[in-house]
């Protein structure tokens, strides 16, 4: 490993020596500017004896407003929307045909007329 790369963690590390729960980071936190809390928690890491490298990093994240649950529609409105689709579409065809065969086309029995 090279001497300026990335090395292991070392669980004797001034770092982890100085870390706390998110309980203890949370109470430390709780109800302070983000400035005021990050100064406390780095207070607190010097009192731990963390002798460099300490850093705090707080972020104020807005709470997602919650949105109420889409509500589905029942399936049977879907099973009536395709019924209904169905019966337009054949009330169509049957229109077309019934077009065809009495308007457009002449029927057998009627004489076409001869100039």
């Amino acid at each position: 490993m090279a001497a300026n790369g990335p090395r292991p963690i070392n669980l004797r590390d001034s770092a982890w020596q100085a870390s706390r729960s998110d309980a203890e980071i949370l109470a430390a936190i709780r109800g302070r500017e983000l400035e005021a809390a990050a100064r406390q928690l780095i207070d607190e890491a010097c009192a731990r004896n963390a002798q460099d490298n300490i850093t705090a990093v707080l972020m104020l994240v807005p709470e997602a407003a919650e949105r109420p649950p889409r509500r589905r529609r029942p399936f049977w409105v879907y099973a009536l929307l395709a019924l209904g689709g169905l019966c337009l579409l054949a009330a169509l065809v049957a229109l077309g045909t019934w077009l065809v065969f009495n308007v457009f086309l002449p029927s057998a029995g009627t004489p076409t007329p001869t100039f």
